[in-house]
């Protein structure tokens, strides 16, 4: 779903929106496999300042990835076994979809 113009501006839909880990999800019908290699190496090289923002759409209380699935895994393994739970990013959300 994307915006509409309105004169010279397209508006997005999405939102940034703190949204907790914890409450992140992958839709295994809308997202590939995890490759858990790829997360080893994000992890391994994690920069917090080339994280980007992911994207995610609310449904039923919680966030389904929509982009970002290996940086959100990459992101809990860097924090750590029960270090992560707690904690917020920042991620473009829609809401509707």
């Amino acid at each position: 779903m994307s915006g509409k113009p309105t004169g010279r501006k397209v508006e997005r839909h999405a939102r940034l929106r703190w949204v907790l880990l914890v409450r992140t999800k992958t839709n295994p019908l809308a997202q590939r496999e995890i490759n858990w290699s790829r997360v080893d190496q994000l992890a391994a090289d994690f920069d917090l300042e080339q994280f980007g923002t992911p994207t995610v759409k609310l449904r039923d209380e919680s966030f389904y990835i929509i982009d970002g699935q290996h940086r959100i895994e990459a992101l809990k393994k860097w924090f750590g076994d029960g270090q992560w739970e707690n904690q917020s990013i920042h991620c473009w959300t829609y809401e509707g979809l």
